[in-house]
């Protein structure tokens, strides 16, 4: 993986839109290393389309068996403070 960041800062209230941006931005060749605050989107550099990212809203109590579950299928989390209620998951 490539040493090259980029940092985006945007707002979101709308997942779908959300995950269009990130994805395009996968499609683009950066891969999504984290959010923060919500609105800081960082990239590393990749090669183009070599990672899809999905957005999972779940119950609070429920995140972290669905975590668990995510890890154990292969899926990467994406570290973030992106969400006040605790809810999401970006994989």
């Amino acid at each position: 993986m490539s040493d090259e960041r980029l940092k985006h800062r945007k707002q979101f209230f709308d997942y779908e839109k959300e995950l269009a941006y990130i994805n395009e931005m996968n499609r683009l060749g950066w891969k999504l290393e984290r959010v923060r605050h919500g609105r800081v989107y960082e990239f590393v550099k990749t090669e183009p389309e070599e990672y899809t990212t999905l957005i999972y809203a779940e119950k609070k109590d429920k995140l972290k068996e669905t975590e668990a579950l995510a890890r154990r299928c292969g899926f990467e989390t994406i570290p973030h403070r992106a969400d006040g209620m605790k809810r999401m998951l970006y994989l």
